[in-house]
């Protein structure tokens, strides 16, 4: 098991250790049953948004750490590199997935080898 500790909404998340590999690349795990996993975000104003943008962005780009921003005191939005954020898309993906069979094979919903293959035969004719 890992924790995933995000300081930003003071959030822990455990995960089984089985989906280590889905952390992203900066991610160093020091033990595999076991780790915590820090995230720290630099958090700017929708003002210093609106005037320093390029900057804001050209330090996203280069150091790959989200960015926390907050109008009135409280958080607003993240920004988020772009290829941060299509990775964390398809590792959703992926978890959305693994849920929908793991809920599935509790209600029962499986099939024999045999069955998918009919069925798929089906799909596929």
């Amino acid at each position: 098991m890992f924790t995933l500790i995000n300081l930003v909404s003071a959030r822990a998340f455990t995960f089984p250790a089985e989906i280590t590999s889905l952390l992203s690349d900066d991610a160093r795990l020091t033990n595999e049953k076991s780790a915590t996993l820090v995230i720290l975000m630099k958090t700017e104003l929708v003002t210093t948004l609106k005037r320093h943008a390029t900057e804001i962005i050209s330090d996203l780009r280069k150091d790959k750490h989200p960015v926390l921003i907050t109008q009135h005191g409280k958080p607003a939005a993240y920004l988020v590199d772009v290829g941060d954020f299509e990775k964390m898309q398809q590792r959703l993906s992926l978890l959305e997935g693994l849920a929908i069979g793991e809920n599935a094979i509790r209600e029962g919903r499986v099939k024999t080898q045999a069955e998918a293959k009919q069925h798929l035969a089906r799909w596929l004719a």
